[in-house]
């Protein structure tokens, strides 16, 4: 038998009773439960989303060696002044998130 997944987290909506009675409808059209139905859909959105924007949104994973992740701590801890690369992509940043 499958072992059940955790859920932990939470999200609480308000909505409309249109919305709702909505959500209701077309969960009991799929012979689901409200809380599965959104996961389910939702899960499934927001993967397209995330697929369709790649170039807005990465998720990299990176394993780093122990040396490497001292090295990476070292260079995060130091107090260098921003170079003119990074100050100028700040800049660029800032211009986007503001859009």
């Amino acid at each position: 038998m499958p072992q059940a997944i955790k859920r932990d987290e939470r999200v609480d909506l308000r909505m409309t009773k249109e919305e709702k009675d909505l959500f209701e409808i077309a969960s009991d059209i799929e012979g689901l439960p409200l809380t599965s139905f959104f996961m389910t859909h939702m899960k499934k959105i927001s993967k397209e989303v995330i697929s369709k924007n790649k170039n807005y949104v990465e998720i990299p994973q990176t394993i780093l060696s122990y040396r490497d992740s001292i090295k990476f701590i070292e260079l995060l801890e130091r107090d260098d002044e921003p170079n003119t690369a990074l100050k100028s992509a700040y800049a660029n940043y800032r211009k986007l998130k503001n859009k």
